[in-house]
């Protein structure tokens, strides 16, 4: 069943162990990996920003 969303998917190559460890830590936090990934990335947006880089 899909799932109604504006947001944009996007595709991504990640080690074996990588993945493995951000479900895990996806699934420790009761979030998707898609989720978890999402607030990772939001994160390092912000202070990017902060920092005057974007």
């Amino acid at each position: 069943m899909a799932v109604a969303t504006d947001k944009r998917k996007v595709s991504a190559y990640l080690d074996e162990e990588v993945k493995e460890k951000a479900e895990r830590l996806a699934k420790l936090e009761s979030r998707s990996l898609s989720s978890l990934i999402e607030i990772l990335l939001k994160e390092a947006i912000r202070k990017a920003e902060e920092e005057g880089k974007l």
